[in-house]
């Protein structure tokens, strides 16, 4: 009985309170670290499923029959049988000029023209 009253004994069990208080602490503050990671996490996920269902949409209006009619128009210059192209040019708010496209001309003359035809100088 005269072991527990002792000095001894006073000083290992403050020295083994201190030591589980200092991990507990740690441990609290790990807590604290991680439920700030997880939260930013879970944030950039919302943002990434916002973005991936922006996404989405964007490749079913891509997909749909009037948005590749028209890039085809835009971006490669093809028109439907029997149908006649206009090239509007403005040049300035007030004038504009009207040209006809050329109909009959294959892929191969393009390419030729393309590579071949000479360049008009161009003034910087």
């Amino acid at each position: 009985m005269r072991f527990f009253g002792s000095k001894i004994f006073l000083v290992t069990l403050l020295a083994a309170v201190i030591f589980v208080g200092m991990g507990v602490g740690r441990m609290i503050v790990q807590n604290r670290a991680l439920a700030r990671e997880v939260a930013a996490l879970a944030a950039e996920a919302e943002t990434l499923e916002s973005k991936n269902d922006e996404l989405v949409e964007l490749a079913k209006r891509v997909q749909t029959d009037s948005f590749i009619e028209r890039d085809a128009r835009l971006k490669l210059g093809l028109k439907k049988p029997g149908e006649d192209v206009l090239v509007v040019r403005r040049q300035g708010e007030a004038s504009s000029t009207v040209q006809v496209a050329r109909e009959e001309e294959n892929n191969s003359a393009r390419w030729w023209r393309y590579f071949f035809a000479p360049k008009s100088s161009s003034k910087l």
